[in-house]
């Protein structure tokens, strides 16, 4: 990720940047944990946040939320060690801070709301 945008990000976050690194880390106004991470030979960078353990919701309920395009817009759920992530990915080039603020303030609504949804829905399991 370019300095300028990491020089942004410390100002707007009031993140403490002590050496180059991929991965940087926020807390929302929940606690929950968001993670910026862009590899150096990458173009792309990756937003996201763990919402839930997975241990009681179905692998097809989270597939159907994926396919839900007027909830998430660019937005996608996956998996990671039985846990469920809210991601967004976007080019690394074409990101600055205000459009980066918008998608941090976009992600923090829709994970109240996937969170939610997921949690309301029943618990059935494949046979």
């Amino acid at each position: 990720m370019n300095e300028k945008f990491r020089t942004d990000l410390a100002h707007t976050f009031g993140i403490a940047l002590e050496e180059q690194t991929d991965v940087l880390s926020f807390h929302d106004n929940d606690g929950h944990e968001w993670i910026l991470e862009c590899a150096s030979q990458s173009e792309i960078l990756f937003f996201y946040c763990y919402l839930l353990n997975n241990e009681s919701i179905q692998i097809n309920s989270i597939l159907e939320m994926n396919s839900n395009r007027e909830l998430l817009g660019m937005f996608f759920l996956s998996l990671k060690d039985d846990n469920i992530l809210l991601n967004i990915a976007f080019p690394a080039d074409k990101i600055d801070i205000t459009e980066f603020a918008n998608l941090m303030e976009n992600g923090y609504l829709l994970k109240n709301e996937v969170i939610r949804s997921l949690s309301s829905r029943p618990t059935d399991f494949l046979p």
